[in-house]
């Protein structure tokens, strides 16, 4: 019996040396993944050292670290505070914990940790690091810094603090001191990968291509096999307009990352560069299989069918469908603007498509704009459309009454207009793109949604380094106001921020900024841009047609007018946009009237006229501008002013 026992007992010792030593094989694959960046395989590894042994507090920090790194921070906490329960006096796992909740943007709570950590050891430069960076994401850059700064007087080498600190100087536009910090990592660290790196992201930001390439195929001759390099190369040469050496390094990337649509998105921009637009297709094409939902590669491949294909090429047809297709289900779940939207966008791509014309006709009846809907169709039936669902239809549409103003009025119609002009500016210098290369086709595309309105016309649109810039080219094109967007992007989030400007001055009027995740948040957050540049942006209409006290305007339901809506009339083209509300001045000379909505239809409308004088000055092409409470009208006239003289007189000066 007594050697039973001693047999049980080696065997369980033997079985508790030999688990003890699995789990720590586990854990050192899983560290090892984790070095070499791959966080899925480190957290299946820690896992697994977990199953076997569900206290160990070293797999419970890996995990924390691996979902860290995936800015996965909720999950990343369970974890750290699991580990915690073990081991609550360790530094390392005080500092991740804080780190963790500076990616929550939990501040004092990350703070608390890294001073109990300090309380442990004093000198902890992750701790102190930390401090540092609350500092900065708190908006105390000069703070942080000096943090930073500190910290090197304790470790003059520091990697991490002297690329923070280069980073910082960047940040806040000290040039020459971001670069000697950086010059001192390179120094120190000149075969360091993560060093190399920054360098390399650091003169690309900066537009030192030059240097960048330098440094990049340095790299590459220290490590040949890293699959980063050649995406770099590619995106330096990309900038440098060095299209062919470009599509060689994304090439050489994509054999080794073929399920990468990232990838295969940058190796269309390159063949676009080339001119190689079949090829640049079927780069597009290929990130559609692999990742239906990336929106961007989809917009940048449609801007290069628009721009480069013939309505009724077939991938222009194809394209067409796949919005047409989507209009349908938004349609069929009651979500009209939406559908609305993407049958618009398929019109665009494929206009000779007339089963998608019928779509985006029958939307406008679902959206309450009947008459829309009768022009649509009618002009369906000129372009011979013989569907025999739509001809009946069509039948039963002619033989119904046409309700339109138009039909009704009596007296010569003018449609010329003149309407708010705009350019349309993209600020390269303050975006930043995983899909390099977009500016173009974001444009294109916010152009395209404002067009839906008529009343604003695109005069420009350009990629521009600085507002200064904006300034200047919206001036000297004579534009009424000018539009700069930039935007952000992340893995997860895209980010659009504008500002509007008026050209004659260019001061700023307004500015917002919409930050969208999820499904679907590329189209949403340019739909929703074009909608708040239409509601900053002031209104402005003409007359049509008068008859007597009467009169026919262009304006109507579908720019969001209601009944009793008040407007005031001046004389064509005597407007001057300001840069407060209403945005309006205007001359008591040119002020010819008010006008009250009184009855409405989706393009026109019909209202009162109440004249300025008892002379009939009004004609048909003279404008109106919504009445709001900032506006005060004139109540006397002064002398009529000779524009001419004024004008010649004042540049004398």
């Amino acid at each position: 019996m007594q050697k039973l026992n001693k047999l049980i007992i080696i065997l369980f010792l033997f079985s508790s040396v030999f688990l003890q030593a699995q789990t720590l094989d586990l854990y050192q694959d899983g560290q090892n993944a984790l070095r070499r960046g791959d966080y899925y395989s480190s957290l299946d590894l820690f896992k697994q050292a977990l199953s076997v042994n569900p206290f160990y507090v070293d797999a419970r920090k890996g995990m924390a670290e691996a979902y860290f790194l995936l800015q996965e921070y909720s999950e990343a906490l369970t974890h750290a505070q699991m580990a915690l329960k073990g081991a609550d006096k360790r530094v390392d796992l005080l500092t991740l914990t804080g780190r963790i909740y500076l990616g929550l943007n939990r501040m004092e709570d990350a703070e608390l940790h890294f001073q109990k950590a300090l309380a442990i050891e004093p000198n902890n430069t992750e701790a102190a690091y930390g401090k540092a960076e609350i500092a900065v994401f708190q908006g105390n850059y000069s703070e942080g810094t000096d943090l930073f700064e500190r910290s090197l007087a304790v470790n003059p080498d520091s990697r991490r603090a002297l690329l923070s600190l280069s980073l910082l100087y960047e940040e806040t536009a000290e040039t020459d001191r971001s670069l000697f910090y950086l010059n001192k990592a390179l120094e120190y660290y000149p075969q360091d990968p993560s060093v190399m790196d920054f360098a390399i992201r650091h003169y690309s930001r900066n537009g030192n291509w030059g240097k960048a390439e330098a440094l990049a195929l340095k790299w590459q001759a220290l490590n040949p096999e890293n699959r980063s390099i050649p995406i770099l190369l590619g995106t330096i040469y990309n900038r440098m307009d060095r299209y062919e050496d470009a599509v060689f390094n994304f090439k050489k990337a994509v054999s080794f990352q073929q399920a990468d649509p990232l990838v295969w998105y940058l190796l269309g921009r390159s063949f676009m560069g080339m001119g190689e637009f079949d090829e640049a297709l079927l780069s597009f094409r290929t990130v559609e299989i692999i990742d239906p939902g990336d929106e961007l590669s989809r917009i940048a491949m449609e801007h290069l069918l628009l721009k480069e294909y013939p309505i009724g090429h077939e991938e222009r047809i194809k394209a067409g469908k796949y919005h047409f297709a989507l209009g349908k289900s938004f349609e069929k779940s009651f979500q009209y603007l939406q559908a609305f939207n993407e049958y618009r966008i398929g019109r665009l791509l494929s206009p000779l498509d007339l089963e998608g014309w019928w779509n985006y006709a029958a939307i406008q009846n679902s959206l309450g704009y009947p008459n829309r809907y009768r022009d649509e169709m009618l002009a369906l039936k000129r372009e011979g459309f013989d569907n025999k669902t739509y001809l009946r239809v069509l039948e039963l549409l002619e033989s119904s009454e046409d309700l339109s103003i138009l039909n009704n009025w009596k007296t010569p119609l003018i449609r010329s207009f003149n309407p708010v002009s705009i350019s349309l500016y993209f600020n390269k210098e303050e975006s930043s793109l995983i899909h390099s290369g977009m500016e173009d086709a974001l444009m294109v595309s916010v152009s395209n949604q404002l067009n839906r309105n008529s009343h604003y016309e695109i005069r420009s649109m350009e990629t521009i380094e600085n507002s200064a810039d904006a300034y200047r080219k919206s001036h000297l094109m004579d534009s009424n106001f000018y539009v700069v967007l930039s935007v952000s992007e992340t893995e997860r989030t895209i980010g659009l921020s504008c500002s509007i400007h008026l050209s004659r001055t260019g001061a700023l009027l307004h500015r917002f900024h919409i930050l969208r995740s999820g499904n679907r948040r590329v189209n949403d957050i340019l739909f929703k841009s074009a909608e708040n540049i239409l509601l900053t942006l002031p209104l402005k209409g003409s007359v049509m047609g008068i008859d007597e006290k009467q009169v026919l305007l262009n304006l109507g339901l579908s720019d969001a007018l209601e009944k009793d809506s008040e407007f005031i009339l001046l004389r064509k083209d005597s407007e001057r946009w300001t840069d407060k509300p209403p945005y309006l001045e205007f001359s008591i000379d040119d002020l010819l009237g008010t006008v009250v909505l009184t009855k409405l239809q989706e393009n026109y409308s019909l209202g009162t006229l109440q004249r300025n004088s008892p002379f009939d000055l009004v004609n048909a092409g003279d404008e109106i501008f919504m009445l709001t409470e900032d506006m005060a009208l004139p109540d006397s006239y002064g002398p009529p002013v000779n524009e001419e003289l004024k004008s010649q007189l004042l540049k004398l000066y």
